[in-house]
């Protein structure tokens, strides 16, 4: 039996690597949707970190209640990763989790000396009920019930979706309230658009998304990042966890005979020929026909000619590895968590380090885990990273001036939120303004 493990985070702002997690929900449940089990958990940001306001006015949750929370942010994260390890296997699925939630945990467990990919391996897969929602309402346009927002776009927000279609939105913005209202979504998704819901859990790994890819000649791939989402396509190679997808509804004829660097150069034009699909990322493809996509059989005839051509598959696949740059190293370590994968024996020292707390920071092979160990048990280090938030420069963090100045603008967006919370913020940040100078 397939376990779901759904969860949710509130967090202090929207920048992995700079804002830390606040809550953290989950619920377990069979493939039925029945819960199983559940874990609700608080915790306090690193010293050195600033809740946004705009978070705190969301949530309805000042300053007070969250630095009064018993566990540090290394606890909390501890018991995430823990609740992760216990829950193995599962499908792990969130409302916009893998866009969001996976990036926050990723940064949360590499800054705390964790694995970072907990949520995948151990025979874990993940999904996502808002893409799995968009491509409902894509594929199956009956079966869901959309809003438009003011610039009369689809609104995919998880309050939207829920009230647009009947479904309880109690405890909005509490992380047990958002995780309980994807559960109902999820099953109201499966029950309307059974085929549609299927044909996504079906991608929940990259193994299954590749065998989906190379089994089915015929495919509808969206992604609502294009300015035209859906596109008729076939699978062309995988590099990886990437397939590269042809729209076989784009004439190819200008690609026949381009070098790698002519490649380069069209790949960049509209219309598109080629799509780069992350199979680990949960991707929306539905199986289809080319009767039922209006195919034009001089296009196929053209894609199947150039399909068969060694020379351009090479070039492609080269053009491919070439299309970004090599990017330098962020400044800083919160954003360092992607510059390779520990070695072994950092592997092993960062389990140690959980079970010593006499364990020297130093030991590490990487610098950047050296810099993190550091953080976590050198407190005169930590409190010395907090004077960092007095800047007045533009900072990739929140500093006071910053977090001031959106507090201002928020009173208009948050007209409807009790004065004294923004008293309470402002308080709060008047207090830490004279303490670090």
């Amino acid at each position: 039996m397939a376990f779901f493990n759904f969860y949710d985070t509130e967090t202090t702002g929207l920048e992995w690597g700079y804002d830390n997690i606040l809550q953290f929900s989950a619920i377990r449940t069979d493939e039925d949707f029945n819960v199983v089990s559940s874990v609700n958990l608080r915790g306090r940001p690193f010293p050195w970190v600033i809740p946004h306001p705009a978070a705190m006015l969301t949530t309805g949750i000042g300053p007070k209640q969250i630095f009064a929370q018993s566990m540090s942010q290394y606890d909390l994260v501890k018991e995430i990763a823990a609740h992760f390890k216990a829950n193995t296997p599962a499908i792990n699925i969130g409302f916009n989790s893998i866009g969001y939630d996976e990036l926050m945990l990723r940064a949360a467990f590499f800054q705390t000396l964790h694995p970072m990919y907990i949520t995948q391996r151990g025979d874990n897969s993940r999904a996502d009920v808002m893409l799995l929602a968009q491509a409902v309402a894509e594929h199956d346009t009956q079966a869901l019930k959309v809003n438009l927002n003011g610039k009369g776009k689809p609104c995919f927000r998880l309050t939207d979706l829920a009230e647009a279609n009947g479904l309880s939105c109690a405890n909005a913005h509490d992380a047990m309230g958002d995780t309980t209202m994807t559960i109902a979504l999820a099953n109201f998704l499966r029950e309307k658009s059974p085929r549609i819901y299927g044909a996504m859990m079906n991608c929940r790994n990259k193994e299954n998304a590749a065998q989906t890819l190379f089994e089915e000649p015929y495919l509808l791939h969206t992604d609502r990042a294009f300015k035209v989402p859906t596109i008729f396509c076939t699978a062309v190679m995988q590099i990886g966890s990437d397939a590269i997808l042809a729209d076989l509804t784009i004439d190819p004829s200008t690609y026949l005979g381009a070098d790698v660097a002519t490649l380069l150069k069209l790949m960049t034009k509209q219309p598109r020929a080629f799509r780069v699909v992350k199979l680990n990322s949960f991707p929306t493809l539905i199986p289809t026909t080319p009767d039922a996509a209006g195919m034009i059989e001089p296009v196929m005839a053209a894609w199947v000619q150039l399909l068969k051509s060694q020379t351009f598959r090479e070039n492609l696949a080269v053009a491919l590895t070439k299309r970004y740059p090599d990017k330098e190293p962020d400044a800083y370590v919160e954003r360092r968590m992607y510059n390779g994968f520990p070695t072994p024996d950092d592997e092993r020292r960062m389990a140690d380090f959980h079970g010593s707390e006499g364990l020297a920071y130093e030991v590490f092979d990487s610098l950047d885990l050296n810099e993190i160990a550091r953080r976590l048990r050198d407190d005169d280090y930590a409190a010395s990273l907090r004077k960092r938030l007095a800047s007045t420069e533009k900072q990739p963090w929140l500093t006071i001036s910053a977090a001031k100045a959106e507090l201002v603008e928020c009173r208009e967006r948050f007209k409807a939120s009790p004065p004294a919370l923004f008293d309470e913020i402002a308080d709060y940040l008047n207090a830490l303004e004279a303490e670090i100078s």
